[in-house]
Protein backbone atom coordinates (compact mmCIF):
# COMPACT_ATOMS: atom_id res chain seq x y z
CA UNK A 1 0.00 0.00 0.00
CA UNK A 2 1.40 3.38 -0.97
CA UNK A 3 2.09 6.19 1.46
CA UNK A 4 0.24 9.52 1.62
CA UNK A 5 1.96 12.71 0.47
CA UNK A 6 1.11 16.38 0.13
CA UNK A 7 2.39 17.88 -3.14
CA UNK A 8 5.56 18.80 -5.00
CA UNK A 9 6.45 19.33 -8.66
CA UNK A 10 6.53 15.61 -9.62
CA UNK A 11 4.34 14.79 -12.59
CA UNK A 12 2.19 11.69 -12.75
CA UNK A 13 -0.50 10.18 -14.90
CA UNK A 14 -1.82 7.92 -12.12
CA UNK A 15 -5.44 8.50 -11.08
CA UNK A 16 -5.77 10.73 -8.04
CA UNK A 17 -7.01 8.88 -4.95
CA UNK A 18 -7.63 10.83 -1.74
CA UNK A 19 -6.89 9.79 1.79
CA UNK A 20 -10.53 9.52 2.87
CA UNK A 21 -9.55 9.38 6.55
CA UNK A 22 -9.07 13.16 6.26
CA UNK A 23 -12.65 13.79 5.11
CA UNK A 24 -13.65 14.31 8.74
CA UNK A 25 -11.31 16.30 11.01
CA UNK A 26 -11.59 17.59 14.57
CA UNK A 27 -10.33 20.94 15.95
CA UNK A 28 -10.49 22.82 19.24
CA UNK A 29 -12.49 26.02 19.47
CA UNK A 30 -10.46 29.20 19.97
CA UNK A 31 -7.22 27.69 18.65
CA UNK A 32 -5.47 27.61 15.24
CA UNK A 33 -5.83 24.44 13.18
CA UNK A 34 -4.09 23.07 10.08
CA UNK A 35 -6.59 21.26 7.81
CA UNK A 36 -4.85 18.50 5.85
CA UNK A 37 -5.48 17.00 2.41
CA UNK A 38 -3.42 14.11 0.98
CA UNK A 39 -3.51 11.65 -1.91
CA UNK A 40 -2.46 8.02 -2.14
CA UNK A 41 0.70 6.65 -3.73
CA UNK A 42 3.37 8.59 -5.56
CA UNK A 43 0.97 11.14 -7.01
CA UNK A 44 1.98 14.69 -6.15
CA UNK A 45 -0.74 17.05 -7.41
CA UNK A 46 -1.31 20.71 -6.79
CA UNK A 47 -4.12 21.56 -4.39
CA UNK A 48 -6.87 24.16 -4.58
CA UNK A 49 -8.87 25.02 -1.44
CA UNK A 50 -12.34 26.53 -1.18
CA UNK A 51 -14.63 27.43 1.73
CA UNK A 52 -18.38 27.45 0.97
CA UNK A 53 -17.48 27.45 -2.72
CA UNK A 54 -15.34 30.59 -2.43
CA UNK A 55 -11.63 31.40 -2.23
CA UNK A 56 -10.67 31.27 1.48
CA UNK A 57 -10.85 34.65 3.24
CA UNK A 58 -7.31 35.84 4.01
CA UNK A 59 -8.49 37.34 7.31
CA UNK A 60 -9.58 33.89 8.50
CA UNK A 61 -7.46 31.36 6.56
CA UNK A 62 -3.92 30.85 5.22
CA UNK A 63 -3.02 28.44 2.41
CA UNK A 64 0.38 26.82 3.07
CA UNK A 65 2.32 23.83 1.72
CA UNK A 66 0.96 21.83 4.69
CA UNK A 67 -2.71 22.57 4.01
CA UNK A 68 -5.35 25.14 4.90
CA UNK A 69 -4.63 26.90 8.18
CA UNK A 70 -7.60 28.21 10.18
CA UNK A 71 -6.22 31.07 12.26
CA UNK A 72 -8.87 30.93 15.01
CA UNK A 73 -11.37 28.07 15.05
CA UNK A 74 -14.94 29.06 15.93
CA UNK A 75 -18.19 27.13 16.32
CA UNK A 76 -19.41 28.41 12.94
CA UNK A 77 -16.59 26.55 11.18
CA UNK A 78 -18.52 23.34 11.81
CA UNK A 79 -21.21 24.60 9.39
CA UNK A 80 -18.80 25.48 6.59
CA UNK A 81 -18.21 23.46 3.44
CA UNK A 82 -14.46 22.86 2.98
CA UNK A 83 -13.24 21.45 -0.33
CA UNK A 84 -9.80 20.23 -1.39
CA UNK A 85 -9.33 19.84 -5.16
CA UNK A 86 -6.23 18.05 -6.46
CA UNK A 87 -4.98 18.14 -10.05
CA UNK A 88 -1.73 17.15 -11.74
CA UNK A 89 0.12 18.75 -14.62
CA UNK A 90 -1.72 16.34 -16.94
CA UNK A 91 -5.19 17.22 -15.60
CA UNK A 92 -7.07 20.47 -16.01
CA UNK A 93 -8.83 22.02 -13.03
CA UNK A 94 -12.26 21.36 -14.57
CA UNK A 95 -11.42 17.65 -14.93
CA UNK A 96 -9.87 17.28 -11.49
CA UNK A 97 -11.27 15.35 -8.55
CA UNK A 98 -12.17 16.91 -5.21
CA UNK A 99 -12.79 15.86 -1.60
CA UNK A 100 -15.27 17.44 0.79
CA UNK A 101 -14.01 17.88 4.35
CA UNK A 102 -16.19 18.20 7.44
CA UNK A 103 -14.70 19.95 10.45
CA UNK A 104 -15.98 18.96 13.87
CA UNK A 105 -15.36 21.40 16.72
CA UNK A 106 -14.63 19.89 20.13
CA UNK A 107 -17.06 21.51 22.52
CA UNK A 108 -19.27 20.87 25.51
CA UNK A 109 -22.99 20.36 24.76
CA UNK A 110 -24.74 23.53 23.56
CA UNK A 111 -28.38 24.11 22.75
CA UNK A 112 -29.52 24.42 19.14
CA UNK A 113 -32.38 26.62 20.33
CA UNK A 114 -32.09 30.38 19.78
CA UNK A 115 -32.81 32.39 22.93
CA UNK A 116 -33.33 31.38 26.54
CA UNK A 117 -37.06 30.70 26.54
CA UNK A 118 -38.25 27.27 27.63
CA UNK A 119 -39.29 24.84 24.93
CA UNK A 120 -42.86 23.65 24.44
CA UNK A 121 -44.31 20.45 23.04
CA UNK A 122 -47.95 19.56 22.53
CA UNK A 123 -49.91 16.36 22.92
CA UNK A 124 -53.44 15.08 22.34
CA UNK A 125 -55.00 12.91 25.03
CA UNK A 126 -55.13 9.32 23.77
CA UNK A 127 -52.23 9.80 21.32
CA UNK A 128 -48.43 9.81 21.34
CA UNK A 129 -46.62 13.09 22.04
CA UNK A 130 -43.06 13.79 20.84
CA UNK A 131 -40.43 15.74 22.80
CA UNK A 132 -37.08 16.39 21.10
CA UNK A 133 -33.78 17.34 22.72
CA UNK A 134 -31.05 18.39 20.25
CA UNK A 135 -27.59 19.81 20.95
CA UNK A 136 -24.31 20.72 19.27
CA UNK A 137 -21.38 18.85 20.77
CA UNK A 138 -18.14 17.04 19.98
CA UNK A 139 -17.68 14.30 20.97
CA UNK A 140 -21.30 13.15 20.70
CA UNK A 141 -23.34 13.16 23.89
CA UNK A 142 -25.35 10.62 25.83
CA UNK A 143 -28.86 11.59 26.94
CA UNK A 144 -30.88 11.20 30.13
CA UNK A 145 -34.60 12.04 30.52
CA UNK A 146 -36.48 12.98 33.70
CA UNK A 147 -40.14 13.74 34.56
CA UNK A 148 -41.00 15.26 37.93
CA UNK A 149 -37.46 14.52 39.07
CA UNK A 150 -37.64 10.81 38.25
CA UNK A 151 -35.51 9.16 35.52
CA UNK A 152 -37.41 7.85 32.49
CA UNK A 153 -36.75 4.51 30.82
CA UNK A 154 -38.33 2.73 27.85
CA UNK A 155 -41.70 1.16 28.67
CA UNK A 156 -44.99 0.26 26.95
CA UNK A 157 -46.06 3.92 27.05
CA UNK A 158 -42.55 5.45 26.73
CA UNK A 159 -40.24 5.32 23.71
CA UNK A 160 -36.76 6.90 23.66
CA UNK A 161 -34.89 7.10 20.34
CA UNK A 162 -31.30 8.38 20.34
CA UNK A 163 -29.34 9.63 17.34
CA UNK A 164 -26.10 11.58 17.18
CA UNK A 165 -26.61 14.64 19.40
CA UNK A 166 -30.40 14.26 19.30
CA UNK A 167 -32.88 12.34 21.44
CA UNK A 168 -36.64 11.98 20.96
CA UNK A 169 -38.96 11.02 23.80
CA UNK A 170 -42.39 9.66 22.81
CA UNK A 171 -45.05 9.62 25.52
CA UNK A 172 -48.46 7.96 25.21
CA UNK A 173 -51.00 10.27 26.87
CA UNK A 174 -53.58 8.00 28.46
CA UNK A 175 -57.27 8.79 28.15
CA UNK A 176 -58.54 11.03 30.97
CA UNK A 177 -55.08 10.98 32.60
CA UNK A 178 -53.08 14.19 32.52
CA UNK A 179 -50.30 13.11 34.90
CA UNK A 180 -47.88 12.81 32.00
CA UNK A 181 -48.27 16.49 31.11
CA UNK A 182 -46.00 19.12 32.59
CA UNK A 183 -42.25 19.62 32.76
CA UNK A 184 -39.66 17.21 31.37
CA UNK A 185 -35.88 17.53 31.68
CA UNK A 186 -33.31 16.32 29.17
CA UNK A 187 -29.64 16.12 30.15
CA UNK A 188 -26.94 15.85 27.45
CA UNK A 189 -23.47 14.75 28.62
CA UNK A 190 -20.04 14.39 27.04
CA UNK A 191 -16.48 14.42 28.41
CA UNK A 192 -16.28 18.23 28.18
CA UNK A 193 -19.45 19.07 30.10
CA UNK A 194 -23.22 18.74 30.21
CA UNK A 195 -26.37 20.69 29.32
CA UNK A 196 -29.86 20.54 30.82
CA UNK A 197 -32.91 21.48 28.73
CA UNK A 198 -36.44 21.83 30.06
CA UNK A 199 -39.48 21.05 27.91
CA UNK A 200 -43.08 21.57 28.97
CA UNK A 201 -45.67 19.20 27.52
CA UNK A 202 -49.06 20.88 27.06
CA UNK A 203 -52.44 19.42 26.14
CA UNK A 204 -54.03 20.46 22.88
CA UNK A 205 -57.21 19.51 21.05
CA UNK A 206 -57.22 18.07 17.56
CA UNK A 207 -58.70 20.53 15.04
CA UNK A 208 -62.17 19.49 13.88
CA UNK A 209 -62.61 18.18 10.34
CA UNK A 210 -62.92 20.90 7.70
CA UNK A 211 -65.96 21.12 5.45
CA UNK A 212 -64.81 20.72 1.85
CA UNK A 213 -66.55 22.18 -1.18
CA UNK A 214 -65.57 21.73 -4.83
CA UNK A 215 -65.18 25.12 -6.53
CA UNK A 216 -63.98 24.08 -9.99
CA UNK A 217 -62.75 21.07 -11.93
CA UNK A 218 -60.46 20.93 -14.98
CA UNK A 219 -58.74 18.00 -16.71
CA UNK A 220 -55.72 18.11 -14.37
CA UNK A 221 -56.74 20.29 -11.40
CA UNK A 222 -59.44 20.50 -8.73
CA UNK A 223 -60.01 23.62 -6.60
CA UNK A 224 -61.49 22.91 -3.16
CA UNK A 225 -62.46 25.35 -0.41
CA UNK A 226 -62.18 24.33 3.27
CA UNK A 227 -64.10 25.77 6.20
CA UNK A 228 -63.34 24.92 9.83
CA UNK A 229 -64.92 26.00 13.12
CA UNK A 230 -62.67 26.26 16.18
CA UNK A 231 -63.07 25.95 19.93
CA UNK A 232 -61.50 28.47 22.31
CA UNK A 233 -58.40 26.26 22.61
CA UNK A 234 -58.28 25.69 18.86
CA UNK A 235 -58.15 29.43 18.16
CA UNK A 236 -54.76 29.56 19.90
CA UNK A 237 -53.31 27.45 17.09
CA UNK A 238 -54.26 28.88 13.69
CA UNK A 239 -54.01 26.51 10.72
CA UNK A 240 -50.69 26.30 8.88
CA UNK A 241 -52.16 24.31 6.02
CA UNK A 242 -53.81 20.99 5.28
CA UNK A 243 -52.81 17.36 5.24
CA UNK A 244 -54.44 16.07 2.04
CA UNK A 245 -55.02 12.49 0.90
CA UNK A 246 -56.70 11.00 -2.14
CA UNK A 247 -57.65 7.73 -3.84
CA UNK A 248 -57.36 7.68 -7.66
CA UNK A 249 -59.94 5.64 -9.60
CA UNK A 250 -62.20 5.32 -6.55
CA UNK A 251 -65.75 4.04 -7.04
CA UNK A 252 -67.44 5.49 -3.94
CA UNK A 253 -66.49 8.21 -1.47
CA UNK A 254 -67.32 6.05 1.56
CA UNK A 255 -66.29 2.59 2.64
CA UNK A 256 -62.64 2.91 1.64
CA UNK A 257 -59.90 1.31 3.75
CA UNK A 258 -57.40 3.53 5.58
CA UNK A 259 -54.66 1.79 3.61
CA UNK A 260 -56.19 3.04 0.35
CA UNK A 261 -55.53 6.72 1.09
CA UNK A 262 -52.41 8.22 -0.50
CA UNK A 263 -50.70 11.46 0.69
CA UNK A 264 -50.77 14.23 -1.89
CA UNK A 265 -47.05 14.92 -1.95
CA UNK A 266 -46.07 17.74 -4.30
CA UNK A 267 -49.45 17.67 -6.04
CA UNK A 268 -51.15 20.57 -4.25
CA UNK A 269 -50.90 24.29 -3.58
CA UNK A 270 -52.83 26.79 -1.41
CA UNK A 271 -56.05 28.20 -2.83
CA UNK A 272 -55.76 31.91 -3.60
CA UNK A 273 -58.17 34.29 -1.83
CA UNK A 274 -59.89 31.40 0.00
CA UNK A 275 -59.19 28.87 2.74
CA UNK A 276 -58.55 25.65 0.87
CA UNK A 277 -56.25 24.03 -1.65
CA UNK A 278 -55.77 23.07 -5.30
CA UNK A 279 -54.94 19.52 -6.32
CA UNK A 280 -52.64 19.50 -9.35
CA UNK A 281 -51.10 17.04 -11.83
CA UNK A 282 -54.24 14.91 -11.90
CA UNK A 283 -55.17 12.47 -14.67
CA UNK A 284 -57.83 13.45 -17.20
CA UNK A 285 -61.27 11.88 -16.88
CA UNK A 286 -60.44 10.14 -13.59
CA UNK A 287 -62.48 9.70 -10.42
CA UNK A 288 -60.76 10.84 -7.22
CA UNK A 289 -61.86 10.51 -3.62
CA UNK A 290 -60.38 13.39 -1.58
CA UNK A 291 -60.17 14.19 2.13
CA UNK A 292 -58.21 16.71 4.21
CA UNK A 293 -57.30 17.57 7.81
CA UNK A 294 -56.19 20.87 9.32
CA UNK A 295 -52.48 21.09 10.18
CA UNK A 296 -51.30 23.48 12.91
CA UNK A 297 -48.14 23.90 14.97
CA UNK A 298 -49.35 21.34 17.52
CA UNK A 299 -50.97 18.47 15.63
CA UNK A 300 -52.93 17.19 12.64
CA UNK A 301 -56.70 17.33 12.99
CA UNK A 302 -59.50 14.94 12.12
CA UNK A 303 -60.03 14.16 8.46
CA UNK A 304 -63.02 15.56 6.63
CA UNK A 305 -65.75 13.39 5.10
CA UNK A 306 -64.38 12.42 1.69
CA UNK A 307 -65.48 13.96 -1.59
CA UNK A 308 -65.63 12.20 -4.94
CA UNK A 309 -64.67 14.28 -7.98
CA UNK A 310 -64.27 13.30 -11.64
CA UNK A 311 -61.80 15.39 -13.61
CA UNK A 312 -62.78 16.59 -17.08
CA UNK A 313 -61.74 14.94 -20.29
CA UNK A 314 -59.39 17.07 -22.36
CA UNK A 315 -61.21 16.59 -25.69
CA UNK A 316 -64.46 18.41 -24.81
CA UNK A 317 -66.21 19.87 -27.85
CA UNK A 318 -67.63 23.33 -28.24
CA UNK A 319 -71.30 22.96 -29.16
CA UNK A 320 -74.16 25.38 -29.34
CA UNK A 321 -76.69 25.28 -26.54
CA UNK A 322 -79.96 25.58 -28.44
CA UNK A 323 -81.97 26.23 -25.30
CA UNK A 324 -79.99 29.19 -24.00
CA UNK A 325 -78.91 30.42 -27.42
CA UNK A 326 -75.31 30.68 -26.23
CA UNK A 327 -72.14 28.79 -27.13
CA UNK A 328 -70.66 26.78 -24.25
CA UNK A 329 -68.04 24.08 -23.77
CA UNK A 330 -69.89 20.79 -23.32
CA UNK A 331 -68.59 17.25 -23.55
CA UNK A 332 -69.54 15.25 -26.59
CA UNK A 333 -71.47 12.02 -26.33
CA UNK A 334 -68.29 10.20 -27.24
CA UNK A 335 -66.45 11.91 -24.33
CA UNK A 336 -69.18 10.91 -21.87
CA UNK A 337 -69.09 7.28 -23.01
CA UNK A 338 -65.28 7.27 -22.73
CA UNK A 339 -65.47 8.73 -19.22
CA UNK A 340 -67.91 5.98 -18.23
CA UNK A 341 -65.56 3.32 -19.58
CA UNK A 342 -62.57 4.80 -17.69
CA UNK A 343 -64.28 5.37 -14.33
CA UNK A 344 -66.67 2.44 -14.33
CA UNK A 345 -69.68 4.65 -13.57
CA UNK A 346 -72.96 4.42 -15.54
CA UNK A 347 -73.33 7.20 -18.08
CA UNK A 348 -76.26 8.65 -16.17
CA UNK A 349 -74.16 9.09 -12.99
CA UNK A 350 -71.32 11.12 -14.53
CA UNK A 351 -71.31 14.74 -13.31
CA UNK A 352 -69.78 17.41 -15.52
CA UNK A 353 -68.87 20.72 -13.83
CA UNK A 354 -69.65 23.78 -15.96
Amino acid sequence: MGSFRRFDETQTTDPIEYDKTLSRQVAFEGQPYMMKCAVRGNAAPRLLWSVDGQIPDKEKYRITWEGLQILNVSETDADKHFTCRAFSSHTSVSESEMMNITLRIRMEPRSRQIGNLGMKSYGVIGEWANLTCAVRAEPAVTFEWFHQGQPIQNASDIRITNEENQSTLRVLLDDDNEEKLGYYMCRAINELGHLVQTIILLKVEKPPPPILNVLSVSPDEVQISAKTSYSRMGKRFPPLGYTIQYIPHCRTATGNSENDWIPVNGHSRPLENHDGFVLTKLSHGTAYCIRAAVLNVATVGFFSPPLKVVTRLANAEKVKDQTAGNSRILPSAFSIVMMAMITGFPVTQIVTYR
